[in-house]
């Protein structure tokens, strides 16, 4: 019954039950404790009191006799008037009698004070005539017969005020032992009260473990167990509150972790089989182009050779016509070359297969010069100025100088394809351990949005389609050499305005290893 209350409930029983139980118990003590003073308060206002004011009558009684005596007996012996100063002492006693007698009958009601009062008022009769028969010089008889009476009355109030004091002393003695009795009873109270709050505490803790803090431990365990890998643990649930509830949704979300793991773990199996089949289909598609640029190179620039015997006239004459046309065929095969040698080079870096020819010493100075001077030759008439601003000296660097080279070359044939008019700046120039180019046009720029377009292989933006054409091999080939002296190529440009291409290179790179031979 209990595992399907909710956590709320739970705790509200653990803790009421045992407050409750604590308030009862205060009850009782509470209880006990009036009643103790209860019999506290009768105890010392009524029973001492009684008992003390029993001793003093009894006292004043004695007194009263005693001087009465002496009086009759100074009376006897003298036949001369007493003295004032019994005739006092008894007027005092009778005085201190009668008040404390006032005092007993209002602090004992009943039979027992009504005979101590007929008692001690008839002895206080007595004694008066007794005293007025010696003050009046009665005759010895009368007064011998009226001391005989007053013994009888002594006697009598003595015993009445000892059967009284008797009485209430075993009043008091009960009222003691009620006092007693409920201390005792109190402290016995109070100790299994201690107890109850004890094992109320212990009960409510093992209570409260078992609904919460068991099942969050166990939660913990089982969570930590399915982050180190074990998909198959759960939370054991043994109650619908809402640590249960919380059990339900971990065990829930650990079958659904289980499930998207084996999904995921089908689906990587699958990627991994298709990226092999991918893998192997680029080298397949590297090995073939890499061929296949082998292949044509040799009989390419075999026409190339004897076109340019023929232009030059080694092989007989020709007329300007003829020499126009072979040339045309002389620049569209040295074109394909380009073509060709780019198509090879991607094909090495895609299959990584490309290897640089490592020096050092490289002066970049003549190479931006030779190819500053190769860019001019490609302007064919355009209003283009190329300017330069070269550090002097720069030093040399560790790299691959054919590499180097066809770094600079793209990026000024790109300038100079994308230009129609204006500047080509060229910006060299060393900060700190690295070598930085740049290279700035007034060309029609790129869009933001086509950046990454511009270092993909076989992709090209509109503008660059529109403006040159290509295969859009030469800015990736371009990275990918930079990148492998360990370098970087950072684009900026604004459409209408120009582009700027900055080249960073690192001096003496500790990861390029010089080589002795290609």
């Amino acid at each position: 019954m209990l595992t399907s209350l909710n956590l709320r409930t739970k705790i509200i029983i653990g803790f009421v039950f045992p407050l409750l139980f604590i308030f009862v118990g205060l009850l009782l003590v509470i209880q006990s404790f009036n009643q103790l003073n209860n019999y506290s308060i009768r105890l010392t206002e009524i029973e001492i009191p009684k008992i003390i004011l029993l001793e003093e009558m009894k006292l004043a009684g004695s007194r009263l006799i005693s001087s009465t005596n002496e009086h009759v007996l100074d009376d006897v012996l003298t036949l001369d008037e007493s003295s004032d100063g019994e005739i006092e002492e008894i007027e005092e006693a009778e005085a201190f009698y009668l008040e404390r007698l006032d005092l007993y009958r209002q602090i004992t009601p009943g039979d027992n004070a009504d005979q101590v009062e007929r008692t001690g008022v008839a002895l206080l009769d007595n004694a008066e005539l007794v005293m007025t028969l010696v003050e009046q010089g009665a005759s010895q008889a009368e007064i011998t017969e009226a001391r005989e009476q007053f013994e009888d009355l002594e006697e009598e109030f003595l015993e009445v005020l000892d059967n009284a004091l008797a009485l209430d002393q075993a009043s008091f003695e009960t009222a003691q032992a009620q006092v007693l009795a409920y201390q005792n009873n109190i402290l016995i109270l109070l100790i299994v009260l201690g107890a109850l709050i004890v094992l109320g505490i212990g009960v409510v803790i093992a209570y409260l473990t078992r609904s919460i803090t068991v099942p969050l431990l166990d939660l913990t365990r089982a969570s930590i167990a399915l982050q180190t890998g074990e998909l198959n643990a759960r939370a054991k649930v043994e109650s619908q509150d809402e640590v249960g509830q919380l059990g339900q949704t971990f065990n829930q979300m650990a079958d659904r972790i289980a499930q998207l793991i084996s999904d995921l773990q089908g689906k990587v199996n699958a990627e991994q089989v298709a990226r092999l089949r991918a893998e192997k289909s680029d080298q397949v598609k590297s090995a073939f182009l890499a061929s296949m640029s082998h292949e044509l190179r040799t009989p390419l620039n075999a026409i190339i050779n004897f076109t340019k015997f023929v232009v030059k006239g080694d092989l007989g004459p020709i007329n300007d016509e003829q020499r126009e046309t072979l040339t045309d065929v002389v620049n569209s095969g040295k074109h394909l070359l380009d073509l060709i040698n780019d198509v090879l080079d991607m094909s090495k870096i895609e299959s990584g297969s490309l290897t640089l020819f490592v020096v050092d010493g490289i002066a970049v100075g003549p190479i931006v010069q030779q190819t500053i001077t190769t860019a001019k030759g490609l302007l064919n008439d355009k209003p283009i100025t190329i300017e330069t601003e070269i550090d002097d000296p720069l030093p040399p660097i560790r790299g691959d100088r054919q590499r180097i080279t066809q770094i600079l070359l793209n990026i000024l044939s790109n300038a100079v394809k994308f230009t129609e008019k204006g500047t080509i700046k060229v910006k060299v120039c060393a900060v700190e351990r690295d070598l930085v180019i740049s290279v700035s046009d007034t060309g029609i720029g790129i869009a933001a949005e086509d950046y990454d377009a511009v270092f993909e292989a076989f992709n090209q933006t509109a503008s660059g389609l529109r403006q040159g054409g290509g295969t859009g091999l030469g800015m990736p080939i371009t990275r990918s050499l930079i990148e492998a002296h360990h370098g970087t190529i950072h684009l900026t440009s604004v459409v209408g305005v120009g582009s700027t291409f900055t080249v960073t290179l690192p001096i003496q790179s500790e990861q390029l290893i010089p080589t002795l031979s290609r």
